[in-house]
């Protein structure tokens, strides 16, 4: 897979992962990364196979790439931080139920 298509065909398939990774995200579902992971690897290893005077015209692609996943990396740590809070304040929630028994008033 040395030519350009086929490294093409590796590169806009990570794309398209990371764009519906990130949509998932965006809608609250959950996201599994080993897929992303064996994509950037092969596209790598393609990369790899590429001939130098063929590896100027693959820097933006590259760069791209990258920059894609350090967008769905700062979407992973917001959807992070999202969660640690509504945790942290469900924490807390059910501490003042323990604290005041969870008991409901009496009804006469």
């Amino acid at each position: 897979m040395t030519n350009e298509t086929g490294i093409g065909g590796e590169l806009q398939e990570a794309l398209g992962y990371i764009q519906a990774a990130r949509h998932a995200l965006k809608q609250g579902g959950e996201v599994d990364l080993k897929p992303l992971e064996g994509k950037i690897e092969r596209f790598c290893e393609a990369l790899n196979e590429v001939p130098s005077e063929q590896r100027e015209s693959m820097k933006k692609r590259v760069i791209a790439l990258i920059d894609d996943l350090d967008h769905l990396a700062e979407d992973l740590r917001t959807q992070y931080d999202e969660l640690s809070e509504r945790l942290s304040k469900m924490s807390s929630h059910r501490k003042v139920l323990d604290a005041y028994g969870n008991r409901t008033p009496d009804k006469k």
